[in-house]
């Protein structure tokens, strides 16, 4: 596998970790068109037989993901810059203008990358930040050739609660 190949698979499992440990279902997808991963919501439910069930909300969060080092970003006055390809860019343009829109997760890893995963007898670590970004509404297409830099608030990390956050604020 290449570098960046590796760099992409740990920021999915990164992402799925979190999601599965907070409850929620997730699904990746080897090729996509726009969407790296859905993370569903499930709810549970008391039968009349005193189980407990689980199902999906059909509430769901879409995300593009990017793999990406500490020395590829820039950080500046609390906002992190980031040089997104024009394409993915115009994909998240799109998606703002549907009903569910693609919400971009940036994962920043250790520039070394021998400090990227660590695994011991007691534990495996997996070293990133994560950031979630959206355009905001009214927002019009890139016509760069390459890349468009977006800047994400430091504000954005991803924490146990955001997940939860972004769910209503696309259904609502």
């Amino acid at each position: 596998m290449t570098i960046e190949q590796i760099k992409e698979d740990l920021s999915t499992k990164c992402i799925e970790a979190l999601a599965n440990r907070l409850g929620y279902s997730t699904e990746s997808r080897r090729r996509d068109y726009g969407v790296d991963l859905k993370i569903v919501e499930i709810l549970k439910r008391n039968e009349p037989s005193g189980k407990v069930s689980y199902y999906e909300s059909n509430r769901e969060i879409k995300a593009q993901l990017k793999a990406t080092t500490e020395k590829q970003i820039r950080n500046r006055d609390g906002l992190i810059k980031y040089d997104l390809r024009v394409k993915n860019y115009n994909d998240i343009v799109h998606s703002v203008n549907n009903l569910r829109p693609t919400y971009l997760f940036l994962i920043v890893m250790p520039d070394d990358e021998a400090k990227w995963l660590e695994y011991t007898p007691d534990e495996l670590i997996l070293r990133s930040k994560c950031y979630w970004y959206i355009h905001p509404k009214g927002t019009q297409e890139s016509h760069n050739t390459d890349s468009h830099v977006i800047q994400i608030p430091e504000k954005q990390m991803i924490e146990m609660n955001t997940f939860a956050q972004l769910i209503e604020e696309i259904y609502n």
